[in-house]
């Protein structure tokens, strides 16, 4: 399997880390010092998560000089999902207008690591056979919606808003392009770190216990996250490495999640023997934390800044809500 082309959009509303200084009434500078954001972007009225989506594919099938007529399958891999039903991916297709296509629509929650598990679910749908081009597209508008709690900086500080779309297609014969492995683990010791309460079935509005207005806002633990993510990412890409028999150094590249710049460069020090400047991509400063959204953007940024080039073998990983820990390797 090979990726075919990315695509993008970013939404309009552009928020800098002076503006949430004076927000939160935090010393100038404050924010950005603690998170290594500088800016992120915030979704309009008008840019919902599916209108998002919609135009992030329409990018990438642009790119790729394709139409929605030569494909098989939308996959969201949003960690956000637009409604409890139906799936996202069914009101991307909507959005696009495609009413009667009969294209195959499914979403894949695994919150900030669902673009890792949907490329691997992709490499094995078109390896068996049964799909031959798939797009993958992760949409997220936690602050556009409202889901960011207008008291809490840690989370209005970090996460930003945006739809990315990647046609993963069958490879032709010669291409290099393959996956070359996979590992994914989850601690739920770790499982609520990181979570939104209300919206599903543990909390529903006629229940016993009513969903509070807090319940309704992300909420994250973020030293909590940082220490299990410290002590469980080294031996997780220890066994991931082991199991692949692959190195570090084999790689031309390492797309982490871009999580905040605490948990970077606690990434980055385990590749210590590399140079981040060369090898591990870094756009955190610049946009934020997407959540699913934040790996594909890594691999669409790589791409349009030459940094990502046909034979180079990538590393893809990060944590997300779960606890969870994804590593994928593929050969671009």
């Amino acid at each position: 399997m090979k990726i075919r082309s990315t695509g993008c959009y970013i939404p309009s509303v552009k928020v800098d880390s002076s503006k949430l200084d004076r927000k939160f009434r935090v010393a100038p500078g404050s924010v950005e010092r603690a998170t290594g954001i500088r800016t992120r972007y915030h979704a309009n009225r008008v840019e919902t998560s599916p209108y998002m989506g919609a135009r992030a594919v329409l990018d990438a099938l642009h790119r790729g000089g394709l139409s929605m007529k030569d494909v098989d399958a939308v996959i969201s891999v949003s960690g956000t999902a637009a409604q409890l039903l139906p799936c996202t991916a069914s009101l991307i297709l909507e959005e696009l207008g495609e009413l009667d296509s009969g294209i195959a629509a499914f979403d894949i929650n695994a919150t900030c690591l669902g673009f890792i598990v949907g490329f691997d679910t992709v490499s094995h749908l078109i390896a068996g056979g049964r799909n031959d081009r798939v797009v993958l597209v992760a949409t997220e508008a936690s602050a556009g919606a409202g889901l960011l709690s207008p008291t809490e900086l840690e989370s209005a500080a970090l996460f930003g808003d945006g739809a990315v779309a990647i046609v993963v297609e069958r490879a032709r014969k010669g291409d290099a392009s393959r996956v070359g492995g996979w590992t994914f683990a989850t601690y739920p010791r770790g499982a609520h770190t990181c979570e939104l309460r209300a919206l599903g079935t543990t909390l529903p509005p006629t229940g016993k216990r009513k969903p509070t207005e807090k319940d309704y806002y992300f909420r994250m633990d973020g030293p909590a996250v940082f220490r299990l993510t410290y002590a469980l990412m080294p031996p997780f890409l220890d066994r991931f490495l082991g199991a692949t028999g692959q190195s570090i150094s084999d790689f031309d590249l390492i797309v982490p999640h871009q999580a905040s710049g605490p948990a970077l460069r606690v990434m980055i020090r385990r590749f210590d023997s590399l140079s981040s400047e060369d090898k591990v991509f870094v756009y955190l400063r610049e946009y934020g934390n997407l959540v699913a959204a934040s790996i594909p953007l890594g691999i669409h940024l790589a791409i349009e800044q030459g940094r990502l080039e046909r034979g180079a073998k990538v590393l893809l990983v990060g944590t997300g809500a779960g606890l969870s820990l994804g590593a994928l390797s593929f050969v671009y």
